[in-house]
């Protein structure tokens, strides 16, 4: 079976991919979105799904295997990682990110964690057996858990994040060139670490600017509108008990339309005029580089979104779903902790990762207060 990927041309598939790609478990898959949010409420354009995520970051994973200094075959089965980077992102919960902190709350497990679970009853574990496939290998790949040789898939860089070209070239962000497979081909597994051949330097360079501008369209306050007003309505149903064991194994649609029709009128509100479109105003924008330590803990967990989002509907008082709040420590840039190697000699990348930490409150329009009115209320509730 020939596929064709958009960024990488036409490859052919392994027999395995291919009994992969065409079970049952992938019709789940293909549904679930590579961005925060469904498409008919993206803001930034049609965003492929993570099963065509999956599917580029395989063909990377081929890449690697198929240099023969690459891959560590007496320890691994090079199956395993092609495997493991297709079904990299099966466990995400539709929103991925979003839902996840409750998906932590409720099953405690991550998206790639609860992959596991996901696959569990699907013909997966057949499939793999088929081929004698250690199915825990593969869930220790997407985990991260079998360092050094799962840090090709899940690491500071890593195939998983070299795809991220697909987000920018979808969504049309005019971001900066560079060329994922030269940089897959460039890893090498020397002396139980991977190292990344030092003629790739100014391709990952051009990466780690494309990764930054990436993140930046992601961050803007129109995006993050939409975001807000999704993980609100997320936050209020959880609160609510309302999502239970069923709603971590839907599709994008069929979330949303469990959140609109199944959910507290809140919850539904949001939900509606996010897939409306009538999407919520910027009423406070925060910044820094230099957070202090309200900032730094606010900023890892939902519960923090939540206190600072009900203090201002009770200080202004507002109905809860009139306010949503998005605190989040970026991931505009990144540090690569993969050495470059010139044969000889390790070269690490000594630039200083410098995160953004942001607040961003959304109101809603119909409310009528402006920016100037509420600015000093929710810097004296955040002081």
């Amino acid at each position: 079976m020939k596929y064709r990927d958009p960024l990488y041309g036409e490859w052919e598939l392994p027999p395995v991919i291919k009994e992969l790609v065409q079970s049952r478990a992938m019709d789940r898959y293909r549904k679930i979105t590579m961005s925060l949010l469904p498409n008919s409420m993206e803001p930034l354009g049609t965003i492929p799904s993570r099963f065509h995520h999956g599917m580029g970051v395989c063909f990377l994973a081929q890449v690697v295997v198929g240099n023969s200094i690459s891959w560590p075959e007496a320890v691994f089965d090079p199956l395993v990682l092609l495997v493991a980077s297709l079904l990299h992102d099966i466990g995400n919960p539709s929103f991925p990110h979003l839902s996840e902190p409750f998906l932590i709350e409720f099953w405690g497990k991550n998206g790639e964690t609860f992959a596991a679970d996901i696959i569990a009853g699907t013909d997966i574990p057949e499939i793999l057996e088929k081929y004698d496939i250690p199915i825990e290998n593969v869930l220790d790949f997407i985990a991260g858990t079998l360092r050094p040789y799962s840090d090709v898939l899940n690491g500071s860089l890593d195939l998983d994040n070299l795809d991220t070209l697909r987000y920018d070239y979808f969504a049309k962000l005019g971001g900066i060139d560079y060329d994922p497979v030269k940089i897959a081909g460039s890893f090498r597994f020397k002396n139980n670490r991977w190292v990344l051949d030092k003629k790739c330097q100014s391709n990952v360079a051009a990466w780690k600017m494309n990764r930054g501008m990436v993140y930046r369209k992601i961050y803007s306050s129109q995006h993050l509108s939409v975001v807000s007003m999704v993980h609100r309505a997320l936050e209020l149903a959880f609160l609510k008990g309302e999502l239970n064991h069923d709603f971590f194994f839907l599709n994008d649609e069929e979330a949303v339309n469990f959140l609109r029709t199944k959910c507290n009128p809140k919850t539904a509100k949001l939900m509606d005029m996010a897939t409306r479109w009538q999407w919520y105003d910027l009423a406070y924008d925060y910044q820094t580089t230099n957070p202090n330590q309200w900032l730094i803990k606010a900023s890892t967990g939902w519960r923090s979104r939540r206190a600072l989002a009900d203090a201002i509907c009770l200080d202004l008082h507002l109905l809860r779903e009139n306010v949503c709040v998005y605190i989040d420590r970026g991931r505009d840039t990144r540090r690569i902790k993969i050495p470059f190697s010139d044969g000889k000699n390790l070269v690490f990348d000594d630039e200083v990762e410098i995160p953004i930490y942001r607040i961003k409150v959304f109101m809603d329009p119909s409310i009528g207060y402006t920016r100037n009115d509420i600015k000093e209320i929710i810097d004296d509730l955040i002081n």
